[in-house]
């Protein structure tokens, strides 16, 4: 074989070996990082006073659940390709005072998620942005119905159940909400 040829298959190899070995780093990095699966977020998220600073969970919306006094609730992260259907506005304000305050109790009571590594089932990307305000309190949450169905946010991390969909349906006037109701339909075919 001419020296030529030699010296370009013995190149070839060592790229090939470089490339190698950086896609092997590559999936590690992922293996490590824990894509695919969903790390329980930490217990000591903060929430927000008034004033925008870092308070623990007690000083902020748990521990002033009756100083609350309105909010919003807007969907996010609808992809249409999912083409998914909904029966209510993207965006909505709560209707009442009483409404909201129901709202952040229910959250409150809410089991917490316990720290480790969750294998979610499929996340459609639906999530609803929800902002409840008081005179000296303002906490931003994100309530997800697919997934986990985690709340998360200005609160420790805590698991959905039927009652928060119940008071977050009901908290923006509707009745007999589920779960279903915000994770959406598909179009009849």
């Amino acid at each position: 074989m001419p020296a030529d040829v030699i010296v370009i298959v013995r190149s070839l190899l060592k790229l090939s070996v470089a490339v190698l070995i950086v896609i092997a780093g590559g999936v590690a990095a992922v293996a490590a990082s824990g894509a695919g699966s969903l790390a329980a977020p930490s217990h000591s998220h903060p929430a927000l006073s008034g004033r925008g600073t870092p308070t623990r969970e007690a000083e902020g919306l748990c521990g002033n659940v009756g100083a609350v006094d309105g909010g919003t609730v807007h969907r996010v992260g609808v992809l249409p390709a999912d083409h998914l259907e909904f029966s209510f506005p993207a965006r909505e304000h709560l209707r009442s005072a009483a409404a909201a305050r129901h709202l952040a109790a229910v959250i409150c009571a809410l089991p917490k998620v316990r720290p480790g590594t969750y294998f979610c089932p499929r996340d459609l990307g639906v999530a609803y942005t929800i902002v409840l305000r008081g005179p000296s309190t303002t906490a931003r949450l994100s309530a997800r119905p697919w997934g986990c169905e985690w709340v998360t946010g200005a609160i420790h991390s805590r698991w959905t159940d039927a009652a928060f969909w119940r008071a977050l349906g009901e908290a923006i006037g509707l009745h007999q909400a589920t779960r279903d109701t915000f994770a959406g339909t598909l179009p009849a075919a």
